[in-house]
């Protein structure tokens, strides 16, 4: 922003410098040397000169120079807030980080502009916050002069509008006007006009020629004709086109005075070459000037028009206008000399050119951390790596740098700040390639499922299986992107090539099902006798992840995260009031945690064991805790954890007892309609301001279970995790006796693994280990098979960071097990798009990201893509300790909200987390792959029937009939054998469709009673997840549920409820079950008519046959 404002004021004094020399070149020369027409041309010429001035000067400050040595003195002052963060961090979604506040004190100039000792200039002007202010002001001033324009040309067409006709006989001669000043323009009008009482030539769009209605009465024909003739030299001269343009640059330049002075020139040059024009028609002068005293006398009181040109002019411009039409010394040619004016052009660009080699004049200095900032730009600018291209397949000579930076260790860990960025998508591929082809890594493992991902295993290294649906079958739309794709091809044809061999594998643990099927048909063929215990194990298990879904897995939550450095070694005092209303369980509370170095929780208070319950009215409630001084991490906020509703107002922070007051930073009251500096949200959950509740101001926080009813019974955790641990106990205890039966230890080892997988997924479940955990003692499974190899994790920062977060990532298990074995890639952007989750999976796209912030700075070198080894900056350097500082950096998981973008970032001491960054100055979403497929369902022939239209998914066996008006519109295969085909239903606002799921062989309880009891499982986590869709009011009446039969299969019904930008909407759900398969019919129509809707779904739903 200085080097803007220095720009234009350096521009200011090269435009000045220009002017006064054009000036005073115009005065001495003779007046026969120069007409006004020429004159105008030479003005026109020094005010694009003058508005592109400041050009020279950023031109000058973005070219690249020698790095300077680091300043020793007035270095930034280290600003460490912490990261904000829900309870549990993930990077789903993201913790908030409010931005860092950014005062000035002392200010310096650029190095490259620091006068020498005693030297007059750059005159260096300290400006704190007014580059931003002045900036404001003139868009602003801008904006009303833009605002008089449009005012101008709309009040100038209504009056065009309402004009007439002038006198036939003047209505004939305006074209003969127009010809006789050399204009080819057709179709010019001349109106007689009451509301103006000047004359006036009006353009660009419909030109005609305005005459106050007045003047017709009044002038004599004569007087009219050298009026009319004056405005149509006006026309002829394209002047309208001219004064449109001068009156933009007036607007856009409203703060250079220059600008005026020289656009006063060009008017009064312009009048006076149209004076010319009608003096070479008519040829009497004296007559002319006559008519333009008693016109201007007649319209004494007229107001000119902003953007059109008239005849007349007031005071000081008529005189000159007067005079120059009686010097007959003068010059009066009518049209530009172009012989003189070529050489006058000359020596106007020879002097903005000469004017541009004095130094700069005025420079505006920054502040200590701008000027820090700078520095600290530079030398990573030195120490970078440059890359050519995030894309694959463009060889490894600017990536040989990396070597050095990799070394010799035997996990590559790339992060990513987004899970839906193709560039990143791409620039992993890269690496990939480069560290498979160069290095010898052999192994690739990406957060994603463990026995799922290893299903494209057997494609990578066999070619088996369409990896296409394999990447579906994964369960994250992150991963099924045409970049991923891209990247499994690749993996395929290197291990086709001899080059070398990939290994495609998966460390998350989050869903059990694949592992149980894996662990169930194990035991099934290798351990009949014991599958009874097993499958009674994995029924426990499938009841409890389904209880724990319909639970929410959440809570509603609104989080901050409070400035470190302000309260370390303080006591805190934390209150606000709190109103619930029908909560039968759990509990509405404050709570504030202070964590330490590695995730230490150093205080925490959640009031769990006095929260809020029940129905009750505004009432204050407060934590007191102290905070540590070496305390790295601070979140707080408010929360409800059970149903009914909760509402928040008035929050205070005391420090010491002193308040802390930040407005900018946190609204406390909740007043703003985005809750700044909280994070909101919470599955199952309605978070949202509310002006109908509140305690002060006008409005409080809102937080809503929405649900459904509570289904959840009592916690069957602690007896599923009992009962499967004596699974992996027996298997455990069961590879030697598998061993001696011929079963290869790679089969029962893979068979034990799932058992963990499921184990982890229940005891993430059950918090009692966390998922971080989890993916690093995979990650060393996965190596522990293949001693010696070296392997690429793929995963989001937050899971490979090494430390530094205030909990412990994935990367710091891994550390603490690899130590230099490992070396982390942190990956950052500053601009461009992502896909995320909103309302729905869509594209959203960020500005540059804030000055002071990590992806800026990078930003700032001007390198579109490079990486950083954070390891090399010298010990003690000033980009040591920045590196060391807390820094904001953007970190998006799969949720992200417009409304809250500020809080998508985490605040990070870069180098505590990674080894290395790789950085993308603009990225673009990454692209989802085509979902049409290959018909799935394929019609059938009815014999002797005549309406409807049956049709057959052949490899699941599923079939149903729909009616002639309706059709298929797409179906497509994805996760784990499921299947969904939208449908053309009866509704064109309505959306109906059919999902399917077909399970292993008996991997499911055939009994009646437990088909009922997994339908009626099925019901409460839908309505949980029509919430995180975005339907944050929606509920199933659950009187509406009613068993039935479809196609003699036991099936379940209900109806749903929500509103969509208003509009009562409704939702039809019929669950169908069988040994094999669960099926669901959804519609969803406007509740207007809803009933009709579901008697025709129904006709369609009767017709499902489901193996």
């Amino acid at each position: 922003m200085n080097q803007v404002l220095a720009a234009l004021a350096n521009g200011l004094v090269l435009g000045g410098l220009l002017t006064i020399a054009v000036a005073l070149l115009l005065r001495i020369l003779p007046k026969q040397a120069l007409n006004a027409a020429t004159r105008y041309l030479v003005w026109w010429v020094t005010l694009a000169l003058v508005i592109a001035s400041p050009l020279f000067y950023l031109t000058d400050a973005s070219a690249p120079s020698k790095l300077p040595d680091l300043p020793t003195q007035a270095e930034a002052k280290a600003h460490s807030p912490a990261m904000a963060r829900p309870d549990a961090l993930r990077e789903s979604p993201p913790a908030p980080s409010p931005l860092a506040d950014r005062s000035s004190s002392v200010f310096l100039a650029d190095k490259d502009d620091r006068p020498a000792a005693g030297a007059a200039f750059p005159i260096r002007l300290t400006v704190g916050a007014l580059p931003q202010l002045l900036f404001l002001t003139l868009a602003f001033s801008s904006g009303l002069m833009a605002a008089r324009m449009a005012v101008s040309s709309l009040v100038l067409e209504h009056r065009k509008r309402r004009a007439s006709p002038a006198p036939a006989d003047l209505q004939r001669r305006a074209q003969e006007w127009l010809s006789a000043c050399g204009s080819r323009r057709q179709h010019v009008r001349l109106l007689s006009c009451s509301d103006i009482s000047i004359p006036m030539a009006v353009g660009p769009h419909r030109p005609a020629i305005l005459i106050p209605a007045r003047l017709f009465e009044r002038f004599t024909d004569r007087e009219l004709e050298n009026i009319g003739l004056h405005e149509a030299a006006h026309l002829a001269r394209w002047d309208d086109y001219g004064l449109f343009v001068q009156r933009v640059i007036e607007a856009l330049f409203v703060w250079n005075p220059l600008v005026r002075w020289i656009t006063r020139k060009i008017e009064l040059e312009r009048e006076m070459a149209c004076d010319d024009l009608v003096v070479s028609i008519t040829r009497e002068p004296r007559e002319y000037a006559t008519c333009l005293t008693n016109m201007a006398e007649w319209s004494w009181t007229g107001r000119r028009s902003l953007v059109a040109s008239g005849a007349t002019e007031r005071g000081k411009l008529l005189r000159r206008r007067v005079e120059s039409l009686l010097d007959k010394s003068r010059q009066r040619a009518a049209n530009v000399l172009r012989l003189r004016a070529a050489p006058l052009i000359a020596a106007q660009l020879m002097i903005a050119f000469s004017v541009t080699a004095v130094p700069r004049m005025v420079t505006f200095a920054e502040s200590s951390g701008q000027a820090a900032g700078n520095e600290i730009e530079k030398t990573i600018a030195a120490q970078a790596i440059r890359l050519d291209t995030v894309e694959a397949g463009h060889g490894f000579a600017d990536m040989q740098p990396l070597k050095k930076v990799i070394g010799d260790a035997r996990i590559v860990a790339l992060g990513e700040a987004t899970h839906g960025t193709r560039e990143f998508f791409q620039l992993k591929h890269r690496m990939l390639e480069f560290l498979a082809t160069e290095m010898g890594f052999t192994i690739f493992s990406i957060e994603a499922n463990m026995p799922e991902a290893y299903r494209l295993n057997d494609y990578v290294l066999n070619g088996r299986g369409d990896p296409k649906q394999l990447l579906k079958g994964m369960y994250f739309w992150t991963w099924d992107t045409e970049e991923v794709l891209n990247m499994i091809l690749w993996m395929r044809e290197f291990n086709k090539s001899g080059k070398g061999r990939l290994e495609f594998t998966g460390f998350d643990m989050q869903t059990p099902n694949v592992a149980l099927e894996i662990v169930d048909g194990f035991v099934a063929r290798n351990d009949p006798q014991y599958f009874g215990d097993v499958r009674t194990a994995s029924s426990l298990v499938k009841s409890a992840t389904k209880q724990q879904t319909a639970a929410g897995r959440g809570f509603g939550v609104a989080t901050g995260g409070f400035p470190v450095e302000k309260a370390a070694g303080k006591r805190v005092r934390f209150s606000g009031y709190i109103k619930t209303a029908d909560m039968t369980r759990g509990f509405a509370g404050l709570w504030w945690r202070v964590d330490g170095k590695d995730g230490q929780v150093l205080a925490f208070d959640n009031m769990q064991d006095r929260g809020v319950t029940g129905t009750t009215d505004w009432t204050r409630y407060e934590i007191e805790l102290p905070v540590a001084a070496d305390a790295v991490n601070i979140n707080f906020g408010a929360l409800h954890t059970g149903d009914g509703a909760a509402w928040f107002d008035g929050l205070k922070v005391e420090l010491d007892g002193e308040p802390y007051v930040n407005e900018t930073r946190f609204d406390f009251e909740f007043e703003t309609a985005v809750t700044t500096g909280f994070y909101t949200g919470g599955e199952g959950y309605k978070v949202s301001p509310d002006k109908q509740t509140f305690h002060s101001g006008g409005q409080s926080l809102q937080m809503r279970y929405v649900g459904g009813p509570d289904n959840r019974g009592t916690d069957e955790g602690p007896a599923t995790r009992a009962a499967w641990k004596k699974v992996l106990e027996h298997l455990e205890q069961g590879i030697p006796e598998y061993e001696k039966k011929g079963i290869s230890r790679q089969e029962s080892q893979w068979a034990l693994q799932n058992a963990r997988v499921v184990m982890q997924c229940l005891q993430m479940v059950g918090n009692e280990v966390t998922r971080d955990e989890s993916m690093a003692a995979n990650v060393k499974w996965i190596l522990d098979q293949s001693p010696g190899a070296k392997i690429v994790l793929w995963a989001h920062n937050l899971h490979v960071a090494r430390g530094g977060l205030g909990f412990h990532p994935m990367g710091s298990f891994l550390s603490k097990m690899y130590g230099d074995q490992m070396v982390v890639f942190g990956f950052a952007f500053n601009q461009g798009s992502f896909q995320a989750i909103g309302k729905k999976l869509e594209n959203f796209t960020v500005p540059p990201a804030p000055r002071g912030s990590l992806d800026a700075t990078l930003a700032a070198t001007g390198i579109p893509i490079l990486a950083l080894d954070l390891r090399q900056a010298p010990s003690g350097s000033p980009l040591e300790k920045w590196l060391g500082q807390f820094h904001d950096t953007r970190s998006i998981g799969a949720v992200y909200k417009d409304e809250s973008a500020g809080s998508f970032f985490a605040n990070l001491a870069v180098r505590n987390c990674f080894d290395a960054i790789l950085f993308v100055e603009k990225t673009t979403a990454a692209r989802p792959n085509a979902m049409g497929e290959a018909p799935i369902f394929v019609p059938v022939a009815r014999a002797g029937k005549s309406e409807g239209q049956d049709y057959l998914d052949e490899e699941m066996g599923v079939s149903f009939t729909l009616p002639l008006a309706w059709g298929i519109q797409r179906a497509f295969r994805w996760g784990d054998r499921e299947t969904t085909a939208w449908l053309n239903g009866p509704d064109p606002k309505g959306v109906t469709a059919l999902y399917f799921k077909r399970y292993a062989a008996k991997a499911l309880d055939p009994s009646p009673e437990a088909i009922v009891q997994r339908l009626r499982a099925e019901v409460e986590p839908k309505a949980a997840q029509r919430v995180s869709q975005g339907m944050s009011d929606y509920r199933i009446n659950m009187e509406t549920l009613r068993a039935r039969k479809v196609g003699g299969r036991i099936a379940l019904s209900c109806r749903g409820e929500y509103t969509d930008k208003g509009q009562p909407m409704g939702e039809y759900l019929t669950w169908v079950g069988s040994e094999n398969t669960t099926a669901l019919f959804f519609g969803r129509a406007p509740a207007a008519g809803f009933d009709r809707f579901c008697e025709q779904f129904d006709a369609v739903i009767e017709t499902l046959k489901i193996p």
